[in-house]
């Protein structure tokens, strides 16, 4: 890519394919404050938050815990015993359910992106990796959208439209540990 200046530039969109299954305080926080040794390559992080309605969040509980409740059915029959983490995601998807109709909290579909900016191919690919290894330690998946490099322009800063609507709900606490309010 090159600039209004003249420079020319590599870019690098990536996403997060996987989330940790238990977000813990300031998760994310070395890419809002501290930032990363990154090679001399610029990360640009990109964050989207969208609040269910709470009818819509109780419906889609009440779905996922019907197929959980299924699954575990269906193992029974076939007398397979294996169904512990099925029965422990059902209890964890009733309890989250109850949170909602109590209004204790919310739901949200939230989706991270990556961007990388370097003056070389190297830096780039040293950022990238140091990137994944910082998701990975965290109990997540850090990919790049190589066939969707237009979409990821389009998600990024200053466009801002998340057109790849790679999701994953959070509920309020886990949302909040997201950020470093300290």
């Amino acid at each position: 890519i090159i600039n209004d200046q003249g420079d020319s530039y590599y870019l690098r969109h990536m996403m997060l394919s996987e989330y940790p299954d238990e977000v813990t305080y300031g998760w994310l926080s070395t890419l809002w404050s501290e930032g990363l040794e990154t090679d001399n390559a610029q990360v640009r992080t990109s964050m989207y938050i969208n609040p269910f309605e709470r009818d819509d969040a109780i419906t889609r509980l009440k779905k996922r815990e019907r197929k959980l409740t299924s699954k575990i059915v269906e193992k029974r029959r076939e007398d397979d015993i294996s169904f512990t983490e099925e029965e422990q995601e059902r209890e964890e998807v009733e309890g989250l359910k109850q949170r909602v109709q109590n209004q204790e909290t919310d739901l949200f579909d939230v989706s991270v992106y990556v961007q990388i900016v370097s003056e070389n191919t190297t830096s780039l690919t040293r950022a990238s990796q140091e990137l994944r290894n910082y998701f990975s330690d965290k109990g997540a998946r850090l990919v790049p959208i190589s066939d969707r490099q237009r979409d990821g322009l389009r998600t990024s800063a200053p466009l801002h439209t998340d057109v790849m609507r790679n999701t994953r709900p959070f509920d309020r606490q886990s949302l909040a540990t997201t950020f470093p309010f300290i």
